[in-house]
C-alpha cells in the first residue's frame, strides 16, 4: 500500500511539472513584440500652367412643328456651321458632334399635346490657336450657333505637370517625416508606403479665375494643378 501512494504521489509531481513547463513555454509564445514606431503625413505640392487650348462647347437649336424638319434644319445648320469653322482654320478632328436630340415642346398644364418640336446638337470645339478664340467665338454664332454653353481653357501638358506637382509632393512629404522625427529625437528609417491622394476625382485641380480681356471674351489665367501623397516611414 506505501508502494502504491509513493508511485501515485510520483505521477502527481509529474503532471504538477509539465503543467509548469507548459505554462513557461505559452507564456514565451505569446509574449508581445516590441511597438514598431511609425509616422505617416501627407505631402502636397503645385505648378502652374500656361493654358495653350481652348474648347467652346455650342448648341445649334431649331423649333419647328414637324418633328423631322426641326431635325433636318438643325442637322442642314449644324453643317453650315463645321464648314465656317473649318474656313477659320478649325482641323476636323477638333470638331465634335456629342450629343443630337429632338424632343417634344409640350403646352403648359397640357403634358397630351405637343405645340411644336425642339432638335438640338452639341459640338466641342477644340481650338488650339487661343489668339484665334475670339474670332472663332464671334463665327460660331453668326454661322449658325443658337448658344455658346461655356468655355474652357486648358493645356495639352497636364500629365507631365502633375507628374513634376507629384514628385514635389514626394519631396515635401519626406521633408515634413524627417522634421517631425527630428522634434521626437528620432531618425527617419525604412519607407513602409507611399500612396497618391487624387485631388477630388483626377488628381488635377484648376485653382483659376478668368478674367475679362480688351476685346470682350474671357481668358483664363494660369492653371494650377495640384499633387498629393501619403508618406509613411518607419522611426529609429
Amino acid at each position: 500500500m506505501p508502494k502504491n501512494r509513493t508511485a501515485f504521489a510520483l505521477i502527481i509531481l509529474c503532471v504538477f511539472s509539465l503543467c509548469l513547463i507548459g505554462m513557461k513555454t505559452g507564456t514565451k509564445a505569446f509574449a508581445a513584440e516590441p511597438a514598431q514606431k511609425i509616422i505617416c503625413v501627407h505631402g502636397t505640392a503645385k505648378t502652374y500652367k500656361k493654358p495653350d487650348i481652348g474648347i467652346l462647347n455650342l448648341n445649334v437649336t431649331v423649333n419647328g412643328r414637324d418633328k423631322q424638319k426641326a431635325y433636318d434644319t438643325c442637322t442642314q445648320n449644324t453643317c453650315i456651321l463645321i464648314e465656317a469653322l473649318k474656313k477659320y482654320g478649325i482641323a476636323e478632328k477638333d470638331i465634335q458632334v456629342v450629343n443630337a436630340s429632338v424632343y417634344p415642346d409640350f403646352r403648359c398644364a397640357d403634358y397630351n399635346y405637343a405645340k411644336g418640336y425642339t432638335a438640338d446638337m452639341s459640338l466641342r470645339v477644340t481650338v488650339r490657336n487661343l489668339d484665334k478664340m475670339e474670332e472663332t467665338y464671334s463665327a460660331a454664332l453668326e454661322t449658325g450657333a443658337t448658344q455658346i454653353s461655356s468655355i474652357e481653357f486648358s493645356s495639352e501638358s497636364l500629365s507631365e505637370q502633375y507628374n513634376e506637382a507629384l514628385l514635389e509632393a514626394i519631396k515635401n512629404a519626406q521633408q515634413k517625416a524627417e522634421t517631425t522625427a527630428k522634434s521626437l529625437g528620432l531618425q527617419t528609417g525604412e519607407i513602409i508606403s507611399i500612396e497618391e491622394q487624387p485631388c477630388y476625382n483626377y488628381g488635377i485641380c484648376y485653382d483659376t479665375m478668368p478674367v475679362q480681356k480688351s476685346g470682350g471674351i474671357m481668358q483664363m489665367n494660369e492653371i494650377c494643378i495640384t499633387a498629393g501623397v501619403k508618406f509613411c516611414v518607419r522611426l529609429a
